[in-house]
């Protein structure tokens, strides 16, 4: 875990220098065209690649989004040529079929477009967290449901499978923009409560709760409990969730490995919150970010 004075605090934030950060970012000649692409391409930022598991890289990548730039990540971010946000929520339209969503510009694939098929059993595991969570499961073909299901013989060398024989998810059913990812968590005043810090709190306390409840119906020991977020541009869903995996080595797949240096457990991102000044941190990541150069002027 990493210690309480690695936060970056409302002072520290606030005296990070925008022209200092982007005159390192304007570097070289190539014009930067998207968050994802200033992380992956940019020399202070693409160590990220390679790890992006603990709450100091999580620090990085939020200072990374202040200095590119809330607002314009908001309004440009695109993912395949398509927008993520419109009118300050996920451009999804889950009545439609991915290729149709597609066709009309809306995000093909969200867990939006899954929920519809969400197994009643599970939510019975959270009657009274129904109305702002759903627990899901991957494809049958890609396991998670157990190991004993005859899919996982496959399934657990499948680098794009379930991580583990147990290994499920828990969506969240708000669209808001800031809400589509952990990355952006609190960035919009007021979207899920006035209080953003307590509010991302809650929600993460919440999450933690969902993932007790449903390791304890699966017999796993609280120790062997995974919950992890993929930090954007990392994620390969457009839809936030929560991976809920089994971490006995006996039951993890090849996959487990794979998405090892990216799995961001949910206590790196309670402590970041639960450090964060009351109210400022929030507000003066987004101030510092409107000072900030628009994206369109950073070079690699």
């Amino acid at each position: 875990m990493t210690s309480v004075s690695s936060m970056t605090s409302v002072s520290s934030m606030t005296s990070v220098s925008s022209m200092t950060s982007v005159s390192s970012i304007t570097s070289s000649s190539k014009p930067v065209n998207s968050f994802e692409e200033l992380i992956k391409n940019h020399p202070e930022y693409s160590v990220l690649c390679s790890r992006c598991n603990t709450k100091d890289d999580y620090i990085k990548i939020r200072k990374a989004l202040q200095i590119y730039n809330i607002e314009n990540f908001k309004d440009t971010e695109t993912k395949n040529g398509v927008l993520l946000f419109k009118n300050n929520k996920l451009n999804v339209n889950p009545s439609l079929s991915p290729p149709e969503a597609a066709k009309k510009g809306f995000i093909p694939f969200t867990f939006f477009s899954t929920m519809k098929f969400a197994n009643p059993e599970d939510q019975a595991l959270i009657p009274q967290l129904r109305e702002k969570y759903i627990i899901l499961r991957n494809k049958p073909e890609l396991g998670g449901i157990g190991p004993e299901d005859p899919n996982w013989k496959t399934a657990q060398f499948n680098e794009n499978a379930s991580m583990s024989a147990y290994h499920q998810f828990v969506g969240v059913k708000n669209m808001n923009w800031d809400l589509f990812n952990v990355l952006t968590f609190g960035l919009e005043p007021g979207s899920i409560t006035p209080n953003s810090k307590e509010a991302v709190i809650l929600m993460l306390n919440e999450l933690k709760f969902i993932g007790n409840v449903w390791a304890e119906s699966k017999c796993i020991p609280h120790e062997s409990l995974g919950l992890y977020f993929h930090v954007y541009p990392f994620n390969s869903v457009q839809s936030l969730h929560m991976h809920m995996v089994d971490k006995r080595e006996q039951h993890e797949g090849v996959a487990m490995k794979i998405n090892k240096h990216k799995n961001m457990p949910i206590c790196e991102i309670i402590d970041y919150f639960e450090a964060m000044p009351r109210r400022s941190q929030r507000i003066a990541e987004r101030n510092a970010s409107q000072n900030a150069t628009p994206h369109k002027n950073f070079n690699l």
